[in-house]
């Protein structure tokens, strides 16, 4: 499913699930867009640092989420 999907049914557990779906995107930016739609792979780019950054700013709340996901 999407990552929306995937949210709105809570099925991540822990950031480097997320974080590891959001990475597949730009990868597949880069593998599929790189030479008929160059202007992707930069925004996927972009993408992936403001979920590394958002993921950063949130460590605090994320790590209590997961430690109550873990009981």
């Amino acid at each position: 499913g999407t990552i929306r999907d995937k949210v709105r049914k809570m099925e991540y557990k822990n950031r480097e699930d997320f974080r590891h779906d959001v990475a597949q995107i730009a990868l597949n930016a880069h593998t599929y867009n790189l030479n008929r739609h160059p202007h992707i792979p930069p925004l996927a780019d972009e993408l992936l640092e403001l979920c590394d950054y958002l993921l950063e700013e949130s460590a605090d709340v994320l790590d209590d989420a997961e430690y109550a996901i873990e009981d």
